[in-house]
């Protein structure tokens, strides 16, 4: 019999933990160290293994990057030597929680950035690896990491469209299976079915776990929804996640649109480095010159003069710190030029 593992992707606040749960009901095992219990902004618990959580955490971090940074991963990532330790560390973590078990799964919002990572982790331990794809709408993750991070609209639209497209865009031999989050609060037991069935791991669930099932999903789990005619989707960023996700049903309907998400990803890429070019620019451009007095009234005058002469677009604030010549107190004191 094959062995298995499945990876659960999908974006921060997409549904990921619903899916993840579920599927444990179904019989895949998650390991023996996870995040359960009930949190604020997630009352049915997040069925993460805390040392994928940790190791993820250390990957971003030692790429420059963190789980909410809109940001393309670093060409060549899968080679990066400091990434050496870590992947030894993720390899022993798999042989020690899935060494000979039939079906296993990792969920963590930042797989779907990772997916490599983990893949040779799970070298040796699973014969085949899965990968199944919630996702939910773009604006409705946005209000969500809004009120749990206070994140701005932009960054979220941006994140939600590089997590879902390195998710569905990663090559791999095996098809992805793909599904709403809708789908699993409208139909739980059918729709774990069809992921076990595209697993290769089974057909239809026993009628006590397709019970069990259906009585921890509710309807009121999703706290936000997202309304007809947002002006977020008219914005450069809401236009892109917004013909991703239009991409997204209709590729979990059974279309081909892989053209169409790599066009996507194109202008996702195109956009973010005209943004960073835009701020970089800004940053040049302006910045601020503080020049703290205290004494030595004609030697100030000489530094300020020759700040002044130097050029460029700048504010320049000079601050009296309590200085004790008169002079400087009466012609400068606290002045911003």
């Amino acid at each position: 019999m094959a062995r298995r593992a499945v990876f659960i992707l999908g974006m921060h606040r997409s549904g990921t933990s619903l899916l993840t749960s579920l599927l444990h009901v179904a019989g895949v095992q998650l390991g023996s160290d996870l995040l359960l219990g009930a949190a604020p902004e997630n009352n049915r618990g997040f069925w993460e293994h805390r040392e994928v959580v940790r190791i993820n955490e250390e990957l971003l971090a030692r790429l420059g990057l963190s789980w909410s940074a809109p940001s393309p991963l670093p060409a060549g990532r899968a080679a990066d030597p400091r990434l050496n330790a870590l992947a030894d560390h993720a390899a022993e973590l798999v042989r020690r929680e899935f060494t000979g078990v039939a079906l296993w799964g990792i969920k963590d919002p930042r797989l779907c950035r990772l997916q490599p990572f983990w893949e040779r982790a799970a070298a040796g331990v699973a014969d085949e690896v899965h990968a199944v794809h919630v996702f939910r709408h773009p604006l409705e993750v946005a209000d969500s990491l809004h009120a749990r991070n206070g994140m701005p609209p932009e960054q979220s639209l941006l994140l939600w469209l590089f997590h879902n497209l390195e998710a569905v865009l990663h090559p791999r031999q095996l098809p992805l299976v793909s599904i709403p989050v809708r789908s699993i609060l409208e139909a739980p037991s059918a729709t774990i079915a069809h992921v076990l069935a595209a697993l290769g791991a089974g057909g239809d669930l026993p009628p006590a776990v397709a019970q069990a099932i259906g009585q921890l999903v509710e309807p009121a789990l999703l706290h936000h929804r997202a309304q007809p005619g947002d002006p977020r989707l008219d914005t450069p960023a809401g236009a892109l996640a917004g013909r991703c996700h239009d991409c997204l049903e209709r590729q979990a309907a059974g279309t081909d649109v892989v053209a169409e998400l790599e066009e996507i990803r194109s202008q996702l890429l195109a956009l973010v480095e005209t943004r960073r070019r835009s701020i970089a620019a800004r940053a040049c451009r302006t910045a601020d010159v503080i020049v703290p007095v205290y004494a030595g009234f004609e030697s100030t005058m000489r530094c300020i003069d020759a700040v002044l002469q130097g050029g460029g677009d700048f504010d320049l604030l000079v601050i009296n710190d309590a200085s004790p010549d008169v002079t400087i107190t009466q012609q400068i004191g606290r002045a911003h030029v």
